[in-house]
């Protein structure tokens, strides 16, 4: 029993691999792993994902909570970024009515209908706009 059990907790799960079969509700907690912290690994929380997804993106409403304290709240999308030298990949960005808060509970961007889009100036920045 004990090796069976070794088997299946020491295989690292790679997202991208099982990313095809997340579809539906669920809550994702991801984080970064670190090798070098006291000997072992150690998990850095990055951020906490509930809502709909669709093949492991954000598809419809959801809330999203930062290791900032910082919390997206509202409709998404899922979409094909073009990275201009490397493959294209799917990221989740704002799309309808959403809002985005402060640690104290303040708005950082107030509830309205907004979209995502990328940056064309810089592939790594997605600018969400008022619509």
């Amino acid at each position: 029993m004990a090796e069976l059990r070794e088997k299946f907790v020491s295989k690292h799960i790679d997202f991208f691999e099982i990313s095809r079969c997340l579809t539906g509700f669920a809550r994702a907690v991801y984080y970064n792993m670190d090798s070098r912290a006291y000997g072992g690994v150690y998990h850095a929380l990055t951020s906490l994902t509930e809502g709909e997804f669709f093949q492991g993106h954000i598809q419809g409403y959801a809330r999203q909570i930062q290791n900032n304290q910082e919390c997206q709240v509202g409709y998404w999308k899922s979409v094909v970024k073009n990275n201009f030298d490397q493959e294209p990949y799917k990221i989740s960005i704002p799309y309808g009515k959403w809002a985005w808060y402060n640690p104290d509970g303040s708005l950082k961007m107030k509830e309205n209908y907004y979209i995502g889009k990328q940056d064309p100036n810089n592939e790594n920045k997605v600018e969400v706009i008022k619509i």
